[in-house]
C-alpha cells in the first residue's frame, strides 16, 4: 500500500510513547464486487458490475493540554471510495417513446481509509453532493 505524503504526522517536540504496539490495530478497507440492477419505471432492468466499500479504519482522540488549536489531537478515518465515477447506463423501454432512458449511476472504482482532513475527502464529498443534486430524482431520455 502506497504511503501518502500528507499522512505523515508532524511534530516539533520529542516523541512520547503513550500505548504498546499490541494495542494499536492495522486498520484495513476492501474493494468489494457486487451487481447492481439499475431500474426505471416501464423498463427492463440491466444489471451492472459496482464495488462498494468495506472495512475498520482507525480514529483515535489524544487529550492535551489547552492550547490555542484545541484540546485534543484527534483523527478520524472511514474506509471509502479513493476514486469514483459517474456512469451512464441506458436501459430498453420498449412501452416508451423514445424506447430508453439513461440513468446515472456513481461507480466505485477503488477504496481505501481516508481521514476526515484529507483534501481528497472534501473533494470527493463536494462531487457526490454536486452530482446527487444535479441528478437526484431525474431519468434523461435520450432522442
Amino acid at each position: 500500500r502506497k504511503q501518502h505524503r500528507s499522512s505523515i504526522l508532524k511534530s516539533d517536540s520529542e516523541a512520547h510513547i503513550i500505548t504498546s504496539a499490541s494495542e494499536v490495530k492495522k486498520d484495513w478497507c476492501r474493494t468489494i464486487p457486487f451487481t447492481h440492477k439499475v431500474t426505471a419505471p416501464r423498463c427492463k432492468p440491466k444489471v451492472i458490475n459496482n464495488n462498494f466499500c468495506y472495512g475498520q479504519c482507525n480514529s483515535f482522540f489524544i487529550p492535551q493540554q489547552r492550547t490555542s488549536e484545541g484540546v485534543a489531537f484527534q483523527s478520524y478515518s472511514n474506509c471509502k471510495p479513493d476514486r469514483l465515477r459517474w456512469s451512464n447506463v441506458t436501459l430498453d423501454c420498449p412501452d416508451l417513446i423514445p424506447p430508453v432512458v439513461q440513468k446515472t449511476v456513481l461507480i466505485v472504482d477503488s477504496c481505501r481509509c481516508i481521514a476526515m482532513d484529507e483534501p481528497n475527502d472534501e473533494r470527493l464529498n463536494k462531487n457526490i453532493r454536486h452530482h446527487t443534486r444535479h441528478f437526484k430524482g431525474r431519468s434523461k431520455k435520450r432522442t
